[in-house]
């Protein structure tokens, strides 16, 4: 992918461990133009943030929006 912006909208099924993957990926090089990335999930869904952040810090932004930066 050679993009400078991903947007996965809530009609997107990825498993927490599937995007873990990405980005690890994108974090260690992969995907260099990439410089923003935006997850939409349903309102009332339940993401495992363990899964999704394994190996990954993060910190949490508001959290009404639950925002995460890495």
């Amino acid at each position: 992918m050679n993009a400078r912006e991903i947007r996965i909208n809530k009609y997107w099924k990825f498993a927490p461990k599937d995007l873990n993957r990405f980005l690890k990926l994108w974090m260690n090089g992969s995907n260099g133009r990439l410089g923003q990335l935006d997850i939409d999930v349903d309102k009332g869904s339940v993401i495992d943030k363990d899964i999704l952040f394994k190996g990954i810090k993060y910190s949490m932004g508001l959290e009404e929006e639950e925002m995460y930066s890495i």
